[in-house]
């Protein structure tokens, strides 16, 4: 409305102009009746005139222009486009929902939230509550097995996994449950068992917890067996003959007995002398999952070979069987030192 208004005001000037040169024109004609009329008058009444048509032109050409300034252009279908665009919704992080929104627009609608993971850097908690550290073990605490397997057991961050460091490949693993818990059984060798436990979180985090026990094993596996007692002539025997049994004739009173000198070893293979008892000529023989062995005892009832033990787990105990002709067999414990 400014321009036009200037442009009217403009207008105005150029016709009071105008008319007042007319005006000036017909008093300079001579004519009489045209010379007595004041020019004030003349210039008033044709001023009005003259005002009242342009005003009235200025009028039709505002109610004309004057809607199209106003009116705002239609969208594409139809409604006026009268809105201000709707500022940019602020980006909210919402970790791990993709589908999260934020009603911060003007009209109400929620833009989608960008999810964005938040980086897991703390590892996860880890703890043995079983056996206690330091705990002492020896052959009677197993009941006599040949085994000595003991249940070490604790807890972790749930969803996270435990592996037992023994350095025996596939080494023993668990998944620990929504409770936390967690327990794995491991063979004991003989002496101390420094055992490390290591926890896995799923950002790939990890932790330690260790426990020491100790195993004291039995140095030696032995049977015996029982030599019958001497049999006393009856007292009214005419013939006074003594009829208790000759040691040749007596069962053999050799025990079966096996055991390793060390117990353990190193290198590849790893070597040990392995030696015992057994009744004479008794055929010995020695079977484990990584060698075996054969010795005959000799006359003195004893027996001795040397045992090797190839790609033996390191660090980890296993068994070796000695058994003899007459069907005695013991289980001796052996392992495998990294060096």
């Amino acid at each position: 409305m400014t321009i036009l208004d200037e442009r009217a005001r403009h207008a105005a000037r150029e016709l009071n102009s105008a008319v007042a040169e007319a005006d000036l024109l017909l008093f300079e004609s001579g004519i009489p009746a045209l010379r007595q009329t004041p020019v004030v008058t003349h210039n008033r009444s044709r001023t009005f005139v003259f005002a009242g048509a342009f005003a009235a032109v200025l009028l039709f050409v505002g109610l004309t222009l004057a809607p199209g300034r106003m009116t705002a252009p239609t969208d594409p279908e139809g409604e006026a486009a009268t809105r201000q665009p709707s500022p940019a919704a602020d980006v909210v992080t919402v970790d791990g929902d993709p589908d999260a929104r934020t009603p911060t627009t003007a009209d109400g609608e929620g833009a989608p939230v960008t999810s964005i993971a938040v980086a897991d850097l703390t590892p996860p908690a880890i703890t043995v509550t079983s056996p206690e550290n330091d705990a002492e073990y020896t052959a009677d605490d197993f009941g006599g097995a040949a085994v000595p397997l003991v249940e070490f057991s604790g807890s972790a961050e749930p969803g996270s996994t435990v592996v037992a460091r023994t350095g025996v490949d596939p080494e023993p693993t668990v998944a620990v449950g929504p409770d936390g818990l967690w327990s794995i059984e491991l063979i004991l060798q003989a002496g101390t068992n420094p055992v490390r436990f290591t926890a896995f979180d799923a950002a790939g985090n990890e932790q330690d917890a260790t426990v020491t026990v100790t195993y004291t094993p039995e140095t030696s596996a032995t049977t015996t067996t029982t030599q019958p007692a001497v049999e006393s002539p009856p007292k009214d025997d005419p013939s006074g003959e003594d009829r208790r049994e000759t040691p040749d004739d007596a069962p053999s009173t050799v025990a079966f007995t096996a055991a390793a000198t060390a117990g353990e070893a190193s290198g590849n293979p790893a070597t040990d002398v392995f030696s015992g008892t057994a009744a004479t000529g008794s055929r010995v023989t020695l079977t484990s999952e990584y060698g075996d062995a054969t010795a005959v005892a000799g006359a003195d009832g004893t027996w001795s070979v040397t045992m090797a033990f190839r790609n033996a787990p390191l660090e980890q105990p296993f068994l070796v069987t000695a058994a003899d002709d007459s069907g005695n067999r013991l289980k001796l414990e052996f392992v495998v030192r990294a060096g």
